[in-house]
């Protein structure tokens, strides 16, 4: 019905159209020709506003018939051949092909039909992509004469930055054709600020005759007046003895005979930890050693430590004391 419709009113304009200039002609020739009183002229507003049904019945009287126009119209991958009357439009309603105002088409939707009309609806569709960049914080030191020198103390904890930038990704029938950056917002890192030691660090090592250990006290270890490290895990009090051996000989952990090199329970003290003995009474200094050795008065408990000499005068003079092993690390 509805094409129907469409083609009533596509030939009522055409109608129109020759109707006017019929008007116009029979003016001209009356203005030659007189026209017989006999003649009926029908009133141009009674031709015009005639019922549809009676045009048609005119126009199939007259056997004047209008043809359907041919076009084709090209959308979603698919092809529709259509016959149809009116404007871009009609025929792409007539083909139930659906649009929206981001789609493109080659042509404009009043513009009427012709014969073999190529219509092209291409899809575009936008997405949106959010890219998260993570911005380190850079780390500011500045100094401190509270904090002994090679000490350090975290003022401030920096913060990680975030840059966002949104994307803008336009697509044409499924294939990417553009990128724009449509939004940026960036939240700036926070350093981190650490304060550095400056002040002297007054060691107060023991003098390197007093100990018998030879290995070298590391420049992170200091004492108080007392000799006692400033800082250690735990403390082990006990018989301290002493043992000598070949210059050669390894030890249990595989490390070479040497004093400083001391022999332990390892289930108690593990081989390898750095500790620092000294006797109770702060008399005798073994001094910084290391866990390397072992022995069965260890392991049954009857000493805590057994310390090694280079000769068997250094441990006769050396004895047994009660010793405390300090746990450095």
């Amino acid at each position: 019905m509805k094409k129907e419709i469409m083609q009533i009113k596509h030939k009522l304009t055409i109608i129109g159209t020759i109707l006017a200039a019929a008007a116009v002609l029979s003016l001209l020739i009356a203005a030659v020709k007189p026209v017989p009183a006999d003649t009926f002229i029908a009133p141009m507003k009674d031709i015009l506003l005639a019922p549809i049904s009676a045009s048609a019945h005119l126009l199939k009287a007259a056997s004047f018939t209008i043809p359907e126009i041919s076009v084709e119209i090209k959308a979603d991958g698919e092809t529709y051949s259509i016959s149809t009357y009116g404007t871009v439009e009609n025929a792409l309603t007539e083909a139930g092909v659906a649009i929206d105002e981001n789609d493109l088409i080659n042509v404009p939707l009043n513009e009427s039909l012709i014969p073999k009309m190529q219509i092209h609806v291409n899809r575009v569709e936008t997405r949106h992509k959010t890219v998260l960049t993570e911005l380190n914080f850079a780390t500011q030191t500045i100094e401190d004469d509270t904090l002994f020198i090679g000490e350090t103390e975290i003022i401030e904890e920096g913060e990680q930055g975030l840059d966002a930038k949104t994307y803008e990704h336009t697509y044409i029938d499924g294939v990417l054709k553009s990128t724009e950056l449509v939004d940026s917002d960036v939240a700036e890192p926070q350093d981190r600020v650490v304060a550095v030691g400056t002040k002297p660090v007054h060691r107060n090592v023991p003098e390197a005759e007093k100990m018998k250990s030879t290995l070298p006290v590391p420049e992170w270890l200091s004492f108080d007046e007392n000799g006692v490290p400033t800082e250690y895990k735990k403390v082990h009090t006990g018989k301290g003895v002493a043992y000598y051996a070949h210059p050669e000989s390894l030890t249990a952990s595989g490390r070479t005979v040497r004093p400083g090199h001391v022999a332990v329970d390892p289930d108690l003290i593990p081989y390898g930890t750095e500790l620092f003995i000294t006797s109770t009474d702060g008399k005798h200094i073994y001094g910084y050693a290391i866990a390397a050795d072992t022995g069965g008065s260890m392991l049954s408990g009857d000493c805590l430590v057994d310390l090694f000499m280079y000769t068997y005068d250094e441990c006769v003079q050396w004895g047994a004391h009660q010793v405390n092993v300090y746990v450095l690390r």
